[in-house]
């Protein structure tokens, strides 16, 4: 009965995650704490990253970092980063996932042990229906245009570094919420 019931426990805590990612925006930001919607969101994509062999690490610094934003869209912007990462990694590898303050910013890190992206088609990522998935299969090409509108809707940015056979380095940079409080 206890293993029943903590099952139980489980998947309401899942069924949670889902629903706080498929809530709409609130029409004015909330204050949100990174690491718990990293880490939800994360969960949520446990089965996949083990059934592709991708290892999945979290470096969340303490105390949580807050922005001002909307969860769901947070936990959008974690989820299309994260999968993008294991569509980069067709044979497995490792996905380094970090939250830290620097400065008046908050930081959220993807860091993959994928293909990496060839220069020609770097400065394409963003562009809305461009798609260059390494596991073979065909992409929207709409993932990364969202995050980037998402990223540039709250006042923030994302930066990309990446090397063909190295992997890839996505950064999400926003404002930290005490810099956007009203006084």
């Amino acid at each position: 009965l206890g293993m029943v019931d903590g099952e139980i426990d489980r998947c309401i805590a899942i069924t949670e995650s889902l629903l706080k990612l498929g809530m709409a925006a609130p029409p004015t930001p909330q204050l949100v704490e990174v690491n718990p919607a990293v880490t939800e969101t994360l969960s949520l994509l446990a089965w996949e990253a083990s059934e592709r062999k991708v290892e999945v690490a979290m470096e969340l610094e303490s105390p949580s970092p807050r922005i001002l934003a909307s969860d769901s869209e947070l936990r959008t912007l974690v989820l299309n980063l994260a999968q993008n990462a294991f569509h980069a990694m067709p044979r497995g590898g490792r996905l380094t996932v970090a939250s830290r303050h620097s400065g008046a910013w908050v930081e959220i890190e993807f860091l993959d042990q994928g293909v990496g992206i060839p220069p020609a088609d770097l400065r394409h990522i963003f562009d809305p229906f461009f798609s260059r998935r390494a596991d073979g299969q065909r992409g929207t090409g709409l993932g990364l245009s969202i995050c980037r509108s998402i990223v540039e809707a709250y006042g923030g940015r994302i930066d990309v570094d990446s090397k063909p056979g190295r992997g890839s380095r996505f950064i999400l940079r926003l404002p930290e919420a005490s810099t956007r409080l009203p006084p």
